[in-house]
């Protein structure tokens, strides 16, 4: 897996072929639309989810690309989740952003990756997963890629 350059035009909107199309649509939903999120066409897809019958391609890691900026997304995973430092915050397709604790947290979790991989004890689906997201971190580490934001995130109290 490659981290994605950045190309000269308009960014990739989606991580998956897509195509434009034109609706029309009541002002009322348009304005329930941009609730769900500013773009329409992420809030309609964002909706839409949750009905796909097919699930997207859960297997593995994906670097997922806007502008000059990516992120890691995940599927959920039991050992990744286990990591110390390690959050998975869901998304609304089923797979997951990978948060940490603290910003130097990265190399740790490179490391985490590596040495578990190196013991020989993950499940296969969390190994292969474990190499990706290794192999992620290992790329953008040598090429000077890596540039930490937080994400905030939110406990609600009984959840």
């Amino acid at each position: 897996m490659t981290i994605p350059r950045a190309r000269r035009g308009r960014p990739l909107k989606f991580s998956r072929p897509a195509r434009t199309v034109a609706l029309t649509l009541p002002q009322d939903v348009i304005e329930l639309l941009a609730g769900v999120d500013p773009d329409l066409s992420r809030a309609v897809v964002r909706l839409a989810m949750p009905l796909s019958h097919i699930p997207p391609d859960t297997a593995r890691a994906e670097v997922a690309a806007s502008g000059n900026r990516a992120v890691i997304i995940v599927p959920p995973d039991k050992a990744l989740a286990a990591l110390p430092g390690v959050e998975l915050l869901p998304l609304a397709d089923g797979r997951c952003l990978i948060a940490l604790e603290a910003a130097g947290d990265a190399a740790a979790l490179e490391l985490a990756l590596w040495d578990h991989l190196d013991a020989g004890t993950l499940p296969p689906e969390s190994s292969a997963l474990f190499a990706e997201v290794a192999r992620v971190l290992r790329e953008a580490r040598r090429t000077s890629s890596v540039h930490l934001r937080r994400i905030i995130v939110l406990r609600q109290p009984g959840r």
